[in-house]
């Protein structure tokens, strides 16, 4: 993560542990908490997008995806 601050790796970090355990929903928020504390970083997106393929919502994985794609190329 960029240096934009500790909050935002604690939240994406929150969220991925939150993944791992099948805990899709609750990642999701976590995420994007991540992400609005960094707009910078691709991965809270790709979190967001994994959580959304569990959860089986293709559509919604896919915007992700490609917000990830617009951050880093």
């Amino acid at each position: 993560m960029a240096a934009s601050g500790r909050d935002g790796l604690g939240a994406y970090l929150e969220g991925s542990t939150l993944l791992m355990e099948g805990r899709h929903r609750d990642a999701i928020l976590w995420f994007r908490q991540s992400a609005q504390l960094d707009s910078t970083e691709a991965g809270p997106p790709l979190g967001i997008a994994r959580a959304y393929t569990e959860l089986g919502q293709p559509d919604s994985a896919l915007f992700w995806v490609q917000s990830a794609i617009r951050l880093d190329p």
